[in-house]
């Protein structure tokens, strides 16, 4: 296997139908996959390291902006991959980042 697949990757969004497909096509292709909620990413985030982050980031949703700044304090920092309007992402990785 792959040695890159054997960082967990996490997937972090509010739409369930969303992570429900993310982690099927990403377990089929063998990556080792976590799915939460935005609210409960921070709690994983916490008690797990992971390689990358994919989130669902919006500045009106603060667990956006929380599981960011978690992110940033962690000691082994992932890889962050996060998707929403541009402008929001902008602006907020200028506030958060």
């Amino acid at each position: 296997m792959n040695e890159s697949k054997n960082l967990k990757i996490l997937v972090a969004d509010d739409d369930l139908t969303f992570l429900e497909i993310a982690d099927e096509k990403l377990s089929q292709r063998g990556f080792d996959v976590l799915v939460a909620t935005l609210s409960e990413a921070v709690n994983i985030l916490k008690r797990e390291v992971v390689g990358t982050v994919f989130i669902d980031f919006n500045k009106s949703k603060t667990d956006g902006a929380k599981v960011l700044r978690l992110v940033d304090s962690l000691e082994v920092k992932p890889l962050v991959q996060y998707f929403g309007q541009l402008s929001e992402i902008e602006e907020s990785h200028q506030l958060y980042c």
